[in-house]
């Protein structure tokens, strides 16, 4: 509900919302049920559509909304719209766990092959089925942690056989089902020679996202500090080659890459560079992979940096983006903590460039989130918590798990309804409990048991 805010002024007892377009305290507020936008009933007065993001006004007010939410009545418009179907009611549970299953904290997780791969700040990669099953190890170490070789991303496409992983030394490596690499020899990325960073980090592959095979070949896109790269695996001959590089910042880092819908155009970028969200279009058709820049959605917040105990400089940087069914104009994220000690859950317009949801409820670096359903996600932080989110209740959590082991650093959804989540201990190092993986179904039991042989063979 980003157009109406809380008004706690000396007159407005109990608190009032404040509607942000009509500059007062709402007298009659009314909600869409197509956006879930939320103005006072005046401002609407004249308008067919909503004014935050053009969607067709079906609008139910305010309390007669939360009398159905709590009668746990479904919510339609008049026209069937899923977005706007009403909450589920949801009870939790663990359907599995695996414990041990890196050494070391998760920072990759993706759907594929009917399950998910994992990558490790050990150095592993790992493909597993939908209920936990271990399939596969693409790549390890002997046992052996050596932190030049974590995994920093991943990447896969539903209509490509390979997926990509990236590494702390620069390493990009194309690898088949059967867990053998595409390539006799990896992509490295040299150094710059203009990044600001330590040593360790001045080769990152920092994000990682496939592109639609184009013949025998099929590009993906990578980001390190200050670029983004376009590259192409070139399956037949049996190496990645780069086919375009664009500078995009002088020393920030490209945390996050994602094609745009074909509604925008098909050559905008969503990049993510520090702390800020900007959209980046293709350059000329005729230089491939190289794009300028076209907007910021979402731009740094300098008055949410502080410093930590420390004294080191701390900015909220984006962490993780993902995008809903729902609404694909919309983009979920989440940040590192700010000079309140938050790791803030947002949601930004990418068309209007307006912020749609902006949540505070982690403590500490949020640094993961993914989608369960097209109108439900789940967030991971620093707090050892997973908090679910209904984009059609607003920015607050409607569950929080139980503490996990540690930070909870990765989520993915091997199936609609429910999540794989991944938690280390803060002490690996002394300790010995290593990384866990639990596997939660959010309906509590209301679906089937998984069963990996529904799922297509590894190869």
């Amino acid at each position: 509900m980003a157009t109406a805010r809380i008004h706690m002024g000396p007159s407005a007892y109990p608190p009032a919302f404040y509607c942000t377009f009509g500059h007062q305290v709402m007298q009659n507020p009314v909600m869409n049920l197509n956006c879930q936008h939320l103005f006072d009933a005046a401002v609407l007065a004249n308008n067919k559509r909503c004014p935050v993001d053009d969607t067709v006004l079906d609008c139910i007010p305010f309390n007669e909304l939360k009398e159905l939410i709590k009668a746990n009545v479904s919510l339609s418009p008049k026209k069937s719209n899923p977005a706007s179907q009403g909450p589920t009611p949801l009870k939790p549970k663990i359907v599995l766990s695996a414990e041990n299953v890196h050494g070391d904290d998760v920072h990759g997780f993706i759907q594929y092959n009917g399950g998910f791969v994992s990558g490790s700040k050990d150095g592993t990669i790992k493909g597993w089925g939908p209920d936990l099953q271990h399939r596969v190890v693409y790549s390890g170490n002997g046992g052996a942690i050596d932190y030049k070789y974590w995994v920093t991303a991943l990447a896969s496409h539903p209509n490509a056989t390979p997926f990509f992983s990236g590494s702390r030394d620069g390493q990009v490596v194309a690898w088949s089902p059967k867990g053998k690499p595409y390539t006799p020899e990896p992509w490295v990325f040299p150094d710059s020679g203009q990044h600001k960073a330590k040593a360790r980090n001045l080769h990152r592959v920092t994000c990682l996202a496939a592109l639609p095979d184009e013949g025998s070949n099929t590009p993906f896109l990578a980001g390190t500090p200050q670029r983004i790269h376009k590259l192409v695996l070139d399956a037949e001959g049996g190496k990645i080659r780069m086919v375009g590089s664009t500078k995009v910042h002088d020393n920030d880092w490209v945390y996050c890459v994602d094609p745009v819908d074909s509604q925008f155009g098909d050559q905008r970028l969503v990049v993510v560079v520090g702390a800020a969200l900007e959209i980046w279009d293709q350059k000329d058709e005729s230089l491939a992979g190289r794009w300028k820049f076209f907007s910021r959605p979402v731009a740094e917040d300098r008055g949410e940096i502080g410093r930590s105990q420390q004294g080191q400089i701390q900015r909220p940087h984006i962490s993780a983006i993902a995008r809903g069914a729902a609404n694909i104009a919309e983009i979920a994220y989440t940040c590192f903590e700010n000079n309140r000690g938050f790791g803030a859950v947002r949601i930004v317009n990418i068309e209007k460039s307006v912020i749609t949801f902006n949540a505070e409820e982690h403590i500490g670096r949020t640094w993961c989130i993914a989608y369960a359903t097209p109108q439900i996600f789940a967030t991971g932080a620093d707090d050892h918590l997973i908090k679910l989110w209904d984009v059609r209740v607003g920015p607050k959590s409607i569950l929080s798990s139980p503490p996990q082991s540690g930070r909870v650093s990765c989520l993915v959804s091997p199936r609609e309804n429910h999540l794989v989540s991944a938690s280390c201990p803060d002490d690996v190092k002394r300790g010995g409990e290593k990384a866990s993986f639990t596997l939660w179904d959010i309906l509590g039991g209301s679906q089937p048991a998984i069963n990996d042989s529904d799922f297509p063979p590894l190869y």
